[in-house]
């Protein structure tokens, strides 16, 4: 290939970066988060603008991410098949939060009844995650770029000893777990989180823990059913939630007015590489200019003579 060929091409690709590429950046925008789960989800025991998933959504500046509340009071990790195609592979999620598992656990009403669940209610799960991996085949059809969605687990019953014995006594005023003591009730909780932490690194998903942390344990933050968070837990709940979602949303999303790693990157590097892109240009334009002074200089003495 010529060199002034070479150099054409390049002030092409000069002129893409600086004008196509923005335009193309842009339409990178408009993610959306999938919050898929049950009462806890959707916000039982306050309006629904308290939802953690509702008070998450503040959070992003610009709407670059747009949280989608897919929780349903009474949901279970067994009865939400139906709901995979409709609900979350429609939405083409970036990302996806699974926050499932008390209606599996709670109506069975005994410690003992809920061990022998266990290994059905991990298999729920792995056929929920199963279903959406199906959805997400079908999508990339049309769309090959589209992705698994970035998936975080989140321990349906992370509790510490004071908690656990706050949420017996609610379940306890429901005729439930009667017979069990505290400790074998916590205990059950626990190895129900280690069950779902197990699953969530299997499948190479993240595992959030501990959204219960300063909610079942202070009375301000509960509802009447005692079960439930209200408008105060839920704003806890958020928190707990948001510290371990934090670290992949700052890096691509603007949140609580700050600007997402990739951007800060992009404008202190953006006019570097812009100038560097003129220089490059006009250099270029220089060279071709020369080979044009040099050509006509060449032909000069023929046409002279």
């Amino acid at each position: 290939m010529k060199r002034p060929q070479i150099l054409s091409r390049l002030l092409m690709l000069a002129f893409c970066l600086i004008f196509v590429g923005p335009i193309y950046g842009c339409s990178l925008r408009g993610h959306t988060l999938v919050c898929f789960g049950d009462g806890f989800t959707a916000g039982i025991g306050a309006l629904p603008e308290q939802s953690w998933p509702s008070l998450l959504q503040k959070r992003i500046v610009l709407q670059e991410l747009e949280i989608i509340n897919l929780g349903y009071d009474g949901d279970t990790a067994r009865n939400v098949s139906h709901r995979i195609k409709t609900d979350i592979i429609q939405h083409r999620p970036k990302m996806l939060i699974i926050f499932l598992g008390a209606g599996d656990i709670f109506p069975l009403g005994s410690v003992a009844a809920a061990y022998e669940q266990f290994p059905s209610v991990k298999t729920n799960f792995q056929n929920l995650v199963a279903g959406i991996s199906d959805g997400v085949s079908e999508v990339q059809h049309d769309r090959p770029y589209y992705k698994f969605p970035k998936t975080y687990i989140v321990n349906t019953f992370g509790t510490t000893d004071t908690s656990a014995k706050v949420l017996h006594s609610a379940l306890k005023r429901k005729d439930l777990f009667l017979q069990d003591g505290t400790d074998d009730f916590h205990a059950m909780l626990t190895v129900h989180g280690k069950m779902l932490e197990g699953f969530a690194q299997a499948n190479g998903f993240d595992f959030i823990d501990n959204v219960w942390y300063g909610i079942l344990d202070v009375t301000a933050n509960i509802s009447e059913d005692g079960i439930h968070p209200n408008a105060n837990g839920y704003k806890v709940m958020e928190e707990n939630i948001f510290v371990q979602l934090k670290p992949y949303i700052e890096k691509n999303y603007w949140v609580d007015g700050k600007m997402p790693i990739q951007t800060l990157l992009l404008i202190l590097l953006g006019p570097i590489i812009f100038f560097m892109l003129i220089v490059f240009a006009l250099y270029a334009c220089i060279k071709i200019i020369q080979k044009f002074i040099q050509h006509i200089t060449q032909r000069a003495p023929e046409t002279y003579n």
